[in-house]
C-alpha cells in the first residue's frame, strides 16, 4: 500500500530550467552545429538564439564548391531535406533558375541520399536526367544506392564515368546495382569494360576493398593500367602493393644484347617502367617519386645510346621518356611539384637538364600542361629560372587560362612581345579559356589587363564571347558597358547567345540597351536562347520581340534536334511548346523520346 500511495501522488513541479546566456548559444552555434543545423533548426526552434545570432545563418549550404570541372557535385551534409522540399518542391523556384543551375540542383538532390529531396528535384527540374552524366555520377560518388536505383528507372544507364565513380570512393553497393543492371539492348553498356574501368578507378582511389571484391565477384584482372592509375591518384601505399604484384610488367630490361630483337624488347621492357613514372611524377609525392625513379629510371649513360648505331626507336622513347617527365613533375597537382623538378634536373646533370629544358632532347609540354595550375606564373618562374627559354605561345596559354599574373610577367620582365591586336584576342582569349564556367575566376583579370594595354574592345569579342561554350557573364557583362559598336555590331542576337548560356535578367537587359533600331531581337534567335535559358529569361526575350514587331516562328526540325541532344532543356521544350512553336511531328517524336509530356 504504501509503494502504491507513492506512486499514485502527483510528482513535484520542476523548476523550469534557466535561459541559456546568449554567449553560449553563439558558442553552440558557431563551433558546434553545423551551419545547416543552425539556419534550418536552432534558430527556428529557440527564440533566445534566434534573437541572439540576429542576421548571422540565414542560409542554408545545399552544395561544396567544386575545384575543377571533372569533379563531381556533392551535397553538403546535414542536408536540409524538408526545407528544400519546401522550396523547391513547386514550379515557381525553378523559373528562374537556367539550365546549369537546375541541373546543379538536381545532382546535389541525387547526392544528398534524401529521397524527397531527389523527387522534388526530378518534378520540377526541367533537365533530362538520362541525358546528363552528371546526374548519375554524383548519386553514385555520393554512395547513394536508392538514388543510383531511382536515376536508372529515369534512363541514367551506368557508364564509363558513373561507374567509376562509385569504385574509385569504394562504394561497394552502388558498385553491385550498377553492375547487375540489366541494360536494353540499344544501350551502350559494356560490362566488361566498366569492370575495368571500375578496377582502374578503385586503384586511383586507394580502395583495396574494391578492388579485391571486383577481383573475387566479377573476375576484374589486374593490370599496368590500373598501377598507373593508383600512380596518378598519389596511392603511393597501394602502389607498393600492385607493382609486387605485377613483377613481369616492370623487369629490368636486359643489356649487353644486340640486334633488332634486342632492340624490340627493349622498348617493350621500358615503355611500362617510363608510363609510371610519369604517373609517379603526375600524382605522387616527392618523396615517393624519388623512389620510384630510382626503381624505374631505365636509361644508362648517353654513350650507350648517342652514336650512330644507335636504334633510333631507342632514342626517340629515351627522349620523350625525358620530356614527358618534366612535363608530368611541372604539370603536378601536388604542392611540390617544384621539388620534383629539382629532383629531375639534378639527377640528369647539367648537360641533359639544358638539352630537356631546351627541347634538344625530347618536345616537353610543361608550358602548356601547367598553365591549367592557378599558379602558372610562378612555374613559368621556376622553369625560366632553371634553364629553360621563352617559348612562343607562353602568353597565349596564359591568356586562355586567365593567369594575368603570368601575363605581366611575360611582357614585363621577360620582355615577351606584347601582343592585344585582334588576332590574339579571337584566338586565345575571347571564350577560348582553358578552363569554363564557375572556374573562371581569371578571366575578368586578363580582359581588362589586355584593355589597359591597348586592346580594343568591340562588339564582334561580345558576340565571340557569347558564341562559345567557354563563354564567361562576368566578362560579357563588362564587355556590354565598354565594347565599342565598331563594323560588325549584333548586339541583338548576342542578348539570345547570352540567354543560351545562362544569363539572368539583369546582363540581357544591358545586352538590350545595346541594341539599336535597326538591330531589334527577333524570333528567328529564339532557338539558341533557349539552349540554356531559364524559363524567366525565355518569356522575357519573347516579349521583347514581340515589342520590336517580330512574329513568332516555329523552330525547324534541326532546331529542335539541337535543344534535344546532348543534354535536353526539357523546361524550355515545354516553354516553346505550350506555345505552339515546335511543329506537331517534333512534338511526337519529343514525346516519345520523353522529353516531353503527353497533353
Amino acid at each position: 500500500m504504501r509503494n502504491q500511495k507513492r506512486l499514485s501522488q502527483k510528482p513535484a513541479p520542476v523548476a523550469p530550467s534557466p535561459r541559456l546566456l546568449p554567449e553560449l548559444l553563439k558558442l553552440v552555434a558557431t563551433d558546434h552545429l553545423h551551419a545547416n543545423d543552425v539556419a534550418g533548426s536552432l534558430k527556428l526552434l529557440c527564440r533566445d538564439a534566434a534573437a541572439c545570432l540576429g542576421k548571422r545563418f540565414q542560409t542554408l549550404t545545399l552544395g561544396h564548391r567544386r575545384t575543377a570541372a571533372d569533379e563531381p557535385h556533392r551535397a553538403v551534409h546535414p542536408w536540409p531535406g524538408h526545407a528544400f522540399m519546401a522550396h523547391w518542391g513547386r514550379p515557381e523556384p525553378w523559373r528562374v533558375l537556367n539550365f546549369a543551375q537546375r541541373k546543379r540542383l538536381l545532382c546535389l538532390a541525387a547526392s544528398s541520399g534524401h529521397a524527397g529531396s531527389l523527387e522534388a528535384a526530378l518534378a520540377h527540374c526541367g533537365v533530362a536526367p538520362g541525358r546528363s552524366d552528371e546526374v548519375m555520377v554524383s548519386a553514385a560518388a555520393a554512395g547513394c544506392v536508392p538514388a543510383c536505383e531511382r536515376l536508372m528507372r529515369e534512363g541514367c544507364w551506368p557508364n564509363h564515368i558513373s561507374v567509376p565513380a562509385a569504385a574509385k570512393a569504394g562504394h561497394i553497393p552502388v558498385l553491385k546495382a550498377m553492375l547487375s543492371f540489366k541494360a536494353p539492348i540499344d544501350a551502350p553498356w559494356r560490362y566488361s569494360t566498366h569492370v575495368k574501368q571500375a578496377g582502374e578507378a578503385a586503384c586511383a582511389g586507394g580502395q583495396a576493398d574494391t578492388l579485391a571484391w571486383l577481383q573475387r565477384q566479377h573476375g576484374y584482372q589486374l593490370s599496368s593500367a590500373a598501377v598507373v592509375a593508383a600512380a596518378k591518384g598519389g596511392q603511393a601505399a597501394m602502389l607498393d602493393r600492385l607493382v609486387a604484384r605485377l613483377p613481369q610488367h616492370y623487369a629490368q630490361p636486359g643489356s649487353g644484347k644486340r640486334g633488332k630483337a634486342a632492340a624490340a624488347a627493349a622498348l617493350e621492357a621500358c615503355c611500362p617502367r617510363w608510363r609510371l613514372l610519369e604517373a609517379v611524377a603526375e600524382g605522387c609525392s616527392v618523396e615517393a617519386f624519388r623512389h620510384w625513379y630510382d626503381a624505374m629510371w631505365v636509361w644508362p649513360s648517353d654513350p650507350d645510346y648517342g652514336g650512330r648505331s644507335a636504334n633510333q626507336s631507342l632514342v626517340k622513347l629515351r627522349n620523350d621518356s625525358y620530356a614527358g617527365l618534366l612535363t608530368a613533375a611541372a604539370s603536378s597537382a601536388t604542392a611540390c611539384w617544384a621539388a620534383k623538378v629539382d629532383l629531375l634536373l639534378s639527377a640528369w646533370g647539367p648537360a641533359v637538364a639544358a638539352e630537356v629544358l631546351q627541347m634538344r632532347r625530347g618536345r616537353h609540354c610543361a608550358v602548356e600542361q601547367a598553365a591549367a595550375r592557378p599558379d602558372y606564373c610562378q612555374r613559368l618562374r621556376h622553369l625560366h629560372a632553371a634553364g629553360m627559354p621563352l617559348f612562343a605561345g607562353e602568353d597565349a596559354c596564359a591568356a586562355k587560362h586567365g593567369h594575368a599574373d603570368a601575363l605581366m610577367y611575360l611582357w614585363d620582365e621577360r620582355r615577351l612581345p606584347l601582343r592585344v591586336d585582334s588576332g590574339f584576342l579571337e584566338h586565345h582569349v575571347m571564350g577560348q579559356q582553358g578552363v569554363i564556367g564557375e572556374f573562371a575566376a581569371g578571366r575578368m583579370q586578363v580582359v581588362r589587363l589586355l584593355r589597359e594595354r591597348g586592346a580594343a574592345l568591340y562588339a564582334e569579342q561580345a558576340f565571340q564571347e557569347a558564341s562559345e561554350n567557354g563563354c564567361s557573364l562576368e566578362v560579357l557583362a563588362w564587355l556590354a558597358e565598354v565594347a565599342e559598336d565598331g563594323e560588325y555590331a549584333n548586339w541583338s542576337f548576342t542578348t539570345a547567345l547570352a540567354a543560351g548560356k545562362g544569363a539572368g535578367l539583369p546582363l540581357l537587359q544591358a545586352l538590350l540597351r545595346r541594341c539599336g533600331g535597326d538591330d531589334p531581337l527577333s524570333f528567328t534567335s529564339l532557338a539558341f536562347a533557349a539552349d540554356g535559358a531559364s524559363v524567366e529569361a525565355l518569356e522575357w526575350l519573347a516579349a521583347r520581340m514581340k515589342e520590336a514587331g517580330s512574329e513568332p516562328e516555329v523552330l525547324t526540325p534541326d532546331q529542335v534536334m539541337a535543344l534535344a541532344e546532348p543534354q535536353a532543356n526539357t523546361a524550355a521544350l515545354a516553354w516553346l511548346y505550350e506555345r505552339g512553336l515546335i511543329a506537331p511531328e517534333e512534338v511526337e517524336q519529343l514525346q516519345e523520346d520523353g522529353l516531353l509530356r503527353h497533353s
